[in-house]
């Protein structure tokens, strides 16, 4: 069974290698692709290059494939928006949240926040938690010095000029500082940081490294008592969120497939992720609160519908791939491939997978670790 392990590894190794990205530079691919043409400069932590290509696959919660380095730490960039709807379940579990349609003018509010981190506070109005999970609010303002009219990826990708303020609810906008706001909105009803949360509630539970980081900006922080407390992003536009290994991810892809439970533990409640993996109707394709999903074959039409994905990274550099399947109990991590190939992964996955009897069947127990290097490797 190592063996077949192995060979499976051999092949995911291989196909991965000829997918990556030969971009490296995070710092000048932050400049050409990501950062915002009037907004370029990164306020947050920035790690300079990324790693080499790397990934894990687990099915029936046993590790059947894993190549490259899958213990070090990269940048996930927006695989950090999957981390705040974590946080979200953690705060009903706990009812410091009583739903997902309450206001979150209130908690703002009582920030205070200086207009040098804060503008439109007050025009927050019926914005909910909701409005911010699913990408459907239309809160126009600044949070940390960057204005949400700046975050034009949306116009970028083809989908219309969205950025302007509109009444929530009424139309589908990924907007990083509108992320942002969930992340300091969160932090507001934890009271403490949002890496300090999820480590207690979620990673060391879960058996998570050391290794991971939860980043915000250089001005990020607020006072909550006599204490500045830090307040995280939801990706990497100007620099900061999740930076973490493909070990820790499959991990919480683990933990996800679970819905929310880890040994005998309620970790978040299994409603939330039918809440959260719920189409939501405004999205230009599939999507959950931040999830795409592959209900229709839009995402991966060779993939099983069952499967969600979380991705983030830039054009040049790659992307960084989470994929859960709670009906078939896959989890795969797969980094840095060329933007355009992760429907052609997850189609070549399936078929590696459907092509070993051990592996259709579950009965594969372990796989060996193929770390393979090549000349150049960075």
């Amino acid at each position: 069974m190592k063996r077949s392990g192995s060979t499976l590894s051999a092949r995911m190794a291989k196909y991965a290698r000829s997918i990556e990205s030969p971009e490296f530079d995070v710092i000048e691919s932050l400049a050409r692709t990501t950062a915002i043409e009037d907004s370029p400069e990164p306020i947050g932590a920035v790690y300079p290059h990324r790693h080499p290509t790397n990934g894990i696959i687990v099915k029936h919660g046993d590790t059947i494939a894993q190549w490259g380095e899958t213990q070090v730490p990269d940048m996930a960039f927006s695989i950090s928006k999957e981390f705040l709807v974590l946080a979200v379940g953690v705060a009903l579990r706990q009812g410091l949240i009583a739903s997902t349609t309450e206001l979150v003018a209130p908690v703002i509010l009582k920030l205070d926040l200086p207009p040098e981190q804060m503008t439109g506070s007050e025009t927050l109005g019926d914005t909910t938690w909701r409005h911010l999970l699913d990408n459907t609010s239309g809160w126009k303002g600044s949070l940390w010095g960057k204005h949400t009219d700046i975050d034009r990826q949306m116009t970028r990708r083809g989908m219309g000029q969205l950025t302007s303020g509109f009444p929530n609810g009424s139309r589908w906008s990924l907007n990083n500082i509108r992320v942002n706001l969930l992340a300091l909105a969160l932090t507001a009803v934890f009271e403490e940081s949002l890496e300090a949360v999820m480590r207690r509630e979620i990673m060391d539970p879960i058996g998570a490294s050391d290794t991971w980081r939860w980043n915000g900006y250089v001005n990020s922080f607020i006072s909550l008592g006599t204490e500045a407390v830090p307040v995280v992003s939801g990706g990497a536009h100007w620099g900061g969120g999740i930076y973490i290994s493909s070990s820790d991810l499959a991990l919480v892809g683990r933990l996800c497939a679970a819905r929310g439970q880890w040994n005998g533990q309620s970790l978040v409640p299994s409603t939330w992720f039918e809440e959260s993996w719920a189409l939501v109707e405004k999205a230009p394709m599939p999507m959950g609160y931040m999830w795409q999903t592959n209900i229709n074959g839009d995402f991966a039409p060779g993939a099983p519908r069952s499967g969600f994905a979380a991705t983030g990274g830039t054009q040049a550099l790659g992307h960084n791939l989470l994929w859960v399947d709670p009906e078939n109990e896959i989890v795969a991590v797969s980094r840095w491939m060329r933007s355009d190939r992760m429907a052609e992964f997850l189609e070549r996955m399936t078929q590696y997978l459907n092509d070993d009897p051990d592996y259709r069947a579950g009965a594969c127990a372990g796989a060996e670790t193929l770390i393979e290097t090549q000349p150049g490797d960075h």
